[in-house]
């Protein structure tokens, strides 16, 4: 899934980590060189943990942000989606 924001790449660049991080995942690492945050999110009771990549681009006047959200392990049902946490903490912080 994906967003356009109205903000400038540096803005969104500048909040990348926090916003991810404040959505509840661990940043593993973010380049900016490549465009993207790897994140995860370790095992808990009913999850074997998931894995999240955030693409980020410039798009027009504004930033391209792409989440993808996957299950750590094909069967886990239970996993969470964090498409939209991570987004809400985008939109929380950039309006």
């Amino acid at each position: 899934m994906a967003r356009v924001y109205a903000a400038p790449p540096a803005s969104v660049w500048a909040i990348a980590g926090e916003a991810v991080g404040a959505a509840g995942l661990d940043v593993v690492s973010v380049d900016q060189a490549r465009g993207v945050v790897l994140a995860q999110h370790g095992p808990t009771l009913i999850s074997y943990g998931e894995d999240v990549s955030v693409f980020i681009r410039p798009e027009g006047n504004g930033t391209r942000i792409e989440v993808v959200s996957l299950r750590a392990e094909a069967a886990n049902v239970l996993a969470t989606n964090w498409t939209d946490p991570i987004f809400e903490a985008f939109d929380a912080r950039l309006g």
